[in-house]
């Protein structure tokens, strides 16, 4: 406290610790995200390439990080759409346990959370939603999922609770995550190629030259030269359950195995 003449006789509290993984991170936030962007594009080299380090090698020479990081964007928007979409559930779990649930705040969650939802399920490779019923049930999933923990925690060990919510939304995460950045789907389209004396083949054309084209094999995953001048037939495919084979094109869609 301070005395009568305005000298402090205590000393003042310690300042808060800091995190300095955090700190180092803020920090240096313009040297990270290239890091991180190449990081990560190495990562999907070696998983597009069924894990063959000398391929993927090769990949990270012959391909544009440019391509593999605009893709990624797609990959990464499913994951980060539903951790919006179970933070915002969370969000107002805890304010209508304040009863605070007719405020702005709520109802921006209250909308929030589905519509993130809808958008991660949606953009989530693989047939995740299949009609309107579905649809639905998704999205509004993570508000279903903590409003119902919210109702026990009311009846329950509040911490038992808290770590059942950690867990749940951890293997949801994780599982997201996992299916989004470690798919063997390459991030160039597939490519319907034939060649002068060769049978036809799918692959995706990395880089083309004036006289050659470097092309990654769909299966098995090996990078290939071919003269261009050999090139008898170049398309993009499409698989046989795809829109592209019941219409007039459907002559001039190959389909890729």
């Amino acid at each position: 406290m301070d005395d009568d003449d305005g000298f402090r006789t205590t000393p003042p509290p310690p300042p808060p610790q800091q995190n300095p993984l955090l700190t180092f991170a803020r920090d240096n936030l313009a040297l990270l995200i290239p890091i991180v962007g190449a990081l990560m594009f190495a990562f999907r080299c070696v998983i597009v390439s069924d894990g063959d380090l000398y391929v993927a090698s090769i990949l990270i020479v012959e391909t544009s990080i440019g391509d593999a990081i605009r893709a990624l964007l797609f990959t990464a928007v499913p994951p980060l759409s539903l951790i919006v979409a179970y933070v915002s559930a969370f969000a107002v779990s805890r304010q209508i346990e304040k009863d605070r649930w007719r405020n702005r705040e709520t109802l921006g969650f209250l909308l929030l959370s589905p519509l993130a939802a809808f958008t991660a399920f949606y953009l989530t490779p693989g047939p995740s939603l299949v009609g309107w019923p579905r649809t639905v049930l998704y999205s509004i999933s993570p508000l279903l999922l903590f409003l119902m923990l919210s109702i026990m925690r009311v009846y329950a060990n509040r911490k038992i609770i808290r770590q059942v919510i950690i867990l749940i939304v951890l293997a949801l995460m994780v599982i997201v995550t996992a299916q989004a950045f470690a798919g063997r789907t390459f991030w160039l389209p597939r490519e319907h190629l034939s060649f002068h004396g060769e049978d036809p083949f799918t692959g995706y054309v990395l880089r083309e030259s004036e006289d050659r084209l470097v092309i990654l094999n769909d299966g098995p995953r090996v990078i290939i030269q071919k003269d261009k001048d050999a090139l008898e037939e170049r398309d993009f495919c499409y698989p046989e359950d795809h829109k592209a084979r019941s219409s007039k094109v459907a002559v001039d869609a190959p389909v890729c195995p």
